[in-house]
């Protein structure tokens, strides 16, 4: 639903899948060739309030449905406050409705993918502890219910989760997650 290819040193961003969505660059958000996991750069954000937005849109609408969310991750000595972004689409009101992958130091450089309806939520963390500067694949899986995180191929934790994702209007986030929570 969503694919960015890093293969230059611009600052433009572009979705590859069908969806085409527009995807904007904030702060000093760039395609860095110097570090790479695949391709040519890779998208880089140097934790000083840069990120990319994609618009609200139904493509994002998890639902009660299976769904696979991955991204290639490398955390660099410049982490910022206790939580980092990683791929978000959170109201930004009390109810927290949404989803988020997170990068939390306070809890030992873990990884915690958390969704939630507004009402009640589910949570499933990382057992890997997370370095600088270290290439890490984060994927996590919903099928029939069961929620499974994976690093690196390897399925770390499972809970289960029939949560109905509904679409908030709020926009997707990547390097961000929004700060009510």
């Amino acid at each position: 639903k969503l694919l960015i290819q890093s293969d230059d040193a611009s600052t433009t961003f572009t979705d590859s899948s069908s969806n085409t969505h527009a995807i904007t660059a904030v702060g000093d958000a760039k395609h860095k060739p110097v570090v790479k996991k695949i391709g040519a750069s890779s998208m880089y954000f140097d934790g000083t309030g840069d990120y990319l937005s994609v618009p609200d849109d139904d493509a994002f609408n998890l639902g009660t449905g299976d769904f696979t969310m991955e991204c290639w991750y490398r955390p660099t000595a410049a982490w910022a406050g206790n939580e980092d972004g990683i791929l978000s689409k959170v109201n930004s009101d009390a109810t927290w409705s949404g989803f988020a992958f997170s990068m939390y130091r306070t809890s030992g450089n873990i990884i915690r993918f958390q969704m939630s309806d507004g009402s009640s939520g589910a949570t499933v963390n990382t057992t890997t502890a997370v370095s600088s500067p270290q290439w890490y694949h984060l994927c996590v899986v919903r099928s029939s219910g069961v929620m499974k995180f994976y690093v690196n191929g390897t399925s770390e934790n499972t809970t289960t989760s029939t949560l109905n994702m509904t679409n908030n209007t709020n926009e997707f986030y990547i390097g961000r997650k929004t700060t009510v929570q």
